[in-house]
């Protein structure tokens, strides 16, 4: 598989899934957040020969994952397609990917 691309500020922060194969799918769900934002997460469905960004979601009411934490993917709709949570200092969101 290839890599995906980040660019970073210093102090930023940074978490992900790792490779998460769902209904014979790849997905990754990376986690960032900077000065200018609390936290972002990015979810990538593996397409062919690359990954493809399907979605971004903004998280700002939890602490900043600057200051730590991770995201794990779960089975919380069922749907097929993973869940993400993002956690930061026990302060859980899910994120669904769709």
């Amino acid at each position: 598989m290839a890599s995906v691309r980040l660019n970073f500020t210093p102090s930023s922060g940074y978490a992900d899934s790792g490779v998460v194969r769902r209904s014979g799918h790849a997905w990754l769900a990376t986690a960032s957040g900077t000065t200018n934002v609390a936290n972002q997460v990015r979810i990538y469905r593996w397409k062919g020969a690359g990954w493809s960004l399907t979605g971004i979601v903004n998280v700002p009411a939890l602490p900043s994952i600057r200051e730590g934490g991770f995201v794990t993917a779960g089975s919380l709709t069922r749907s097929g397609t993973p869940d993400f949570t993002l956690n930061t200092y026990g302060a859980d969101t899910l994120v669904q990917s769709r």
